[in-house]
């Protein structure tokens, strides 16, 4: 999987130096934030020049920008403040485009009247419930005309707070381009921060494919109240996770939030926590080789090749018994039955090490006869 960093890891930068840190930790995806040398800006600062600059800069370090930050406040109890978030939002699809994104990411924000995030009972009334549509269903409406697909992330102190208000408001506002950004450690609250694999298997179930964007933070509990912080320093298990992101087939950046500029150990982390118990090792001790030996797996477990997925598994079946690896042959076998194949298929490629390789191999080979063929 590619990693991707928020644009806020170097915030206190000017546009250069924000590409040039990205460059630097071989970052290639960002999701662009307009915080630039320390100053908020708005989708009304991005003037030709401004957008000019920030194209041939990142262009020149390498980095494209994947997404752009648009906006939070849609729901405000300060009708003026609800209003320009409204149209800063509505200018940011005219404007991501010329950015090179296709996605914005945005928030239905909080009616509490003096507190950004902080959950009140007006966020969760049919009265409001009814405005998040209108506002998302306008979004998603304008965004067609610009290519531009409106994502939205839940946060437990917003209108839209967790998997089954996301699945609600995607469904109410029911446009094609209207879709969810997955930032589960936005759900994590006092009565879920002990199931979280339960909790992440419900968003995946609830959302299927309709997600464009996976952002990597992380959430811990304290004095009851939650905060956030990089991927590792909270409760998320992020083996299970990117295993989820995997199966739904995500091909995008994953992309991380709450950091700062020294963030190599988090994107560790992160590969550490999904690397099978026999690769740890190499993964702690030499991420580069474990890298590459993830660039291969890649390809031959990935559903895409001329050879059908099945069939590269027989053939590593075979390999792996030639090669006296008896854990791998199984394992195999059984990701080859996942992929179709059927059991005499197995027993066939079983064959052909006895052909090829004689009887010591087929006898290292035992388990696959006596686990996967009752």
């Amino acid at each position: 999987m590619e990693y991707g960093v928020f644009s806020t890891a170097f915030s206190a930068r000017d546009i250069d130096g924000i590409a040039a840190g990205l460059e630097a930790n071989n970052i290639r995806k960002t999701q662009f934030y307009p915080l630039i040398a320390g100053k908020q800006l708005f989708a009304a600062d991005f003037t030709d020049s401004l957008i000019r600059n920030i194209n041939r800069t990142f262009a020149g370090h390498g980095v494209s920008i994947v997404a752009v930050g648009a906006g939070n406040r849609f729901i405000s109890s300060d009708e003026e403040e609800a209003k320009k978030a409204l149209e800063n939002a509505l200018r940011w699809i005219e404007t991501a485009p010329r950015l090179g994104a296709n996605i914005i990411v945005t928030e239905a924000g909080t009616a509490h009247k003096t507190k950004f995030w902080t959950d009140v009972p007006e966020n969760h009334s049919a009265e409001t419930w009814a405005r998040i549509v209108e506002i998302y269903r306008t979004l998603a409406r304008r965004a067609q005309d610009y290519g531009v697909t409106v994502g939205i992330e839940p946060h437990f102190a917003s209108g839209v707070r967790d998997a089954k208000e996301l699945r609600g408001v995607l469904d109410d506002v029911g446009e094609p381009n209207f879709k969810a950004v997955l930032d589960p450690a936005n759900s994590v609250t006092v009565e879920n921060a002990d199931r979280q694999e339960e909790t992440l298997a419900e968003l995946f179930t609830l959302l299927g494919g309709d997600f464009v964007l996976a952002h990597a933070k992380d959430a811990r509990l304290e004095n009851g109240a939650t905060v956030f912080g990089p991927a590792g320093s909270g409760v998320l298990p992020y083996g299970a996770y990117l295993t989820l992101l995997k199966t739904a087939g995500y091909g995008g950046p994953l992309l991380l939030e709450y950091v700062g500029e020294d963030f190599q150990d988090v994107i560790r982390y992160i590969k550490l926590s999904t690397a099978p118990p026999f690769l740890k090792p190499i993964a702690q001790a030499d991420p580069a080789l474990y890298d590459a030996i993830q660039r291969v797996q890649d390809i031959h477990h990935g559903d895409t090749g001329v050879i059908p997925k099945k069939y590269r598994l027989l053939l590593s079946v075979v390999a792996d018994a030639l090669a006296l690896h008896p854990a791998g042959t199984a394992a195999c076998a059984r990701e080859a039955l996942k992929a179709g194949a059927a059991k005499e298929e197995i027993i066939e490629a079983l064959r052909v090490v006895y052909a090829a390789g004689g009887l010591p191999p087929l006898l290292e080979s035992a388990d696959v006869y006596r686990e996967l063929m009752p």
